[in-house]
């Protein structure tokens, strides 16, 4: 009898210390908290395990973990479960104070240990068995340790969870002072320009040909038009950022849209060369005309800002995701590193690309109508050779 007794102990001291290796070597909580219930179901033979997580104010219990060792699940067992995690609460048992309760529907007994959580969360791990195996002092001895164990990995998990939600909201205040800072700047260019000529034109002691008053007049009306750009890209961006943009579908030929965009193209830039090539007989697809042309025009629009020395080439063409709309020209190009964050909201590739006016929301908005057609934006660029805009949307909506 003492060499099973000297057995046992040796067995569970070995248990131990691989139930507190386990709790230090695996990244994910879930993943450690059920190796170690697995370990220690070598010594406590229990049909099932649950941990509770149980907010101070409702007293109502969720269950943050569970395992069961039998096929079938006892749903009367589960409920039990509840009310005992609940009583063992209310009754405000001291950290890790062990409770026995054997009852007799459903035959069991149960086991169960407060475990500390974080903040205003109360924890209750459970343990399950036939009551004709009922938890001895030792079990409970065995079982705290590893509610112990549970509770430290559980509440490093929460803990980092807070850890990168307050990093989040850190990063989301920045991003706002700086969207602030960035609009207020933009915004105030085209003031600008528009309050400064308003006010040459209005000055009494001097007098303007109407050449000139023709002029200021042209520039006041581009500033005005690119500030109704500006403000018409902050709403999109907040629409689409909220989920709250609604579009239109209906059958769009993607070769006409184009057609109108490159015509508007030319009449404004009448220097520039297009290259189009269209595949013949291109069906329709389902898509929001106007959001298309938006998407068309600052692709195109891009392509004649930072590439003004360039002709563009544009082709549409059927592949097996769909039609493909491929736009390039021969410009600067962008820098490999920079691709990756060229669809993020307000970024824009810093000087001497900055210098071109924009509001770094254009292809924001543009990857989010495509996305919202289910298509796929990308781009590709070399230094000193160019850049390509892929545009691949389905014929038909999955």
């Amino acid at each position: 009898m003492p060499l099973e007794n000297d057995q046992s102990l040796t067995q569970k001291y070995r248990l131990l210390l691989s139930i507190n290796s386990l709790a230090t070597q695996n990244p994910d909580w879930k993943d450690a908290v059920l190796a170690m219930v697995n370990c220690a179901q070598e010594v406590l033979h229990c049909d099932r395990v649950i941990g509770y997580q149980v907010l101070s104010e409702s007293l109502t219990p969720d269950i943050f973990f569970a395992h069961t060792y039998q096929p079938e699940v006892d749903e009367d067992q589960i409920i039990s479960s509840e009310e005992f995690a609940t009583d063992l609460v209310r009754k405000g048992f001291a950290l890790l104070a062990p409770v026995i309760l054997d009852i007799e529907k459903p035959p069991a007994s149960m086991c169960g240990v407060q475990i500390p959580l974080i903040e205003q969360q109360k924890g209750v791990l459970v343990f399950i068995r036939p009551a004709h195996c009922p938890f001895n002092p030792d079990d409970l001895q065995f079982v705290s340790f590893l509610a112990n164990q549970i509770a430290m990995v559980y509440g490093k998990a929460c803990a980092l969870t807070a850890l990168k939600r307050s990093e989040t909201r850190q990063k989301n205040e920045v991003q706002q002072e700086d969207s602030i800072a960035f609009i207020a700047h933009e915004l105030s260019t085209p003031i600008g320009y528009i309050k400064g000529y308003t006010t040459t034109l209005l000055r009494s002691d001097t007098t303007w040909t109407p050449e000139k008053q023709v002029e200021i007049l042209q520039i006041i009306d581009q500033e005005t038009d690119r500030l109704g750009s500006l403000v018409q890209n902050l709403l999109d961006s907040n629409r689409l950022q909220n989920g709250q943009m609604v579009l239109n579908f209906q059958p769009v030929r993607l070769d006409a849209l184009m057609n109108d965009v490159i015509s508007r193209a030319r009449q404004k830039h009448p220097d520039r060369i297009f290259h189009i090539n269209y595949q013949p007989h291109l069906p329709p697809i389902q898509a929001d005309a106007q959001r298309m042309v938006q998407v068309y025009e600052n692709i195109i629009g891009n392509a004649l800002k930072y590439a003004p020395s360039s002709d563009v080439w544009v082709t549409i063409n059927m592949v097996n995701e769909g039609i493909r709309t491929t736009i390039t020209d021969q410009g600067a190009g962008i820098p490999q590193h920079y691709l990756p964050y060229l669809f993020d909201r307000y970024f824009r590739v810093p000087e001497p690309y900055s210098a071109v006016p924009g509001s770094g929301l254009g292809l924001f908005i543009s990857k989010k109508i495509i996305q919202a057609h289910f298509g796929k934006i990308t781009v590709t660029s070399e230094v000193g050779k160019g850049t390509t805009f892929e545009i691949t949307l389905p014929i038909l909506h999955p």
